[in-house]
């Protein structure tokens, strides 16, 4: 069971390294978060930085029942290894049961890099087309990124 640190707050910022994920929660609708290493368990596999999840619709006390995911990585410039760890979250959640059949989001900030362009390109190839293929959405961001919950 994953014990997710619920929060009300219009901004939460989650920050590592001089990299920031940056939560917009202008209705302050219930969301909750866990550090992806809370989630390593025996396995020994290396976790994304910050699960989020959100639109928990009726049932806040429900940690099945999130219908968003927010799986965010804050490196410093080795994109490749903080997809790995963003798949091996999303293994590991798949596995669980906990996010089949629902949104996800995944997030890489990391610092700049000349060629980060063309290595987004081929990560994100990797992460939509690989296997298995994942129907995620993958966006790279540099220092900051910014994520608004939505009604």
């Amino acid at each position: 069971m994953i014990n997710y640190i619920k929060k009300r707050d219009k901004i939460k910022k989650f920050t590592e390294n001089r990299r920031t994920f940056s939560l917009q929660n202008p209705e302050q609708r219930c969301f909750g978060y866990v550090k992806g290493e809370s989630t390593t368990e025996a396995s020994g596999q290396k976790r994304c930085d910050y699960i989020i999840c959100f639109d928990f619709g009726k049932d806040d006390n429900n940690p099945l029942s999130p219908t968003n995911y927010l799986f965010v990585e804050l490196k410093g410039s080795d994109n490749e290894k903080a997809l790995e760890q963003i798949v091996s979250t999303i293994q590991y959640f798949l596995q669980k049961g906990i996010i089949r059949g629902k949104h996800a989001d995944c997030f890489v900030v990391s610092g700049s890099c000349p060629t980060v362009k063309t290595q987004e390109q081929i990560l994100k190839a990797k992460f939509l087309y690989g296997k298995p293929p994942y129907n995620y959405k993958l966006q790279f961001k540099t220092r900051l990124a910014e994520y608004k919950i939505e009604i």
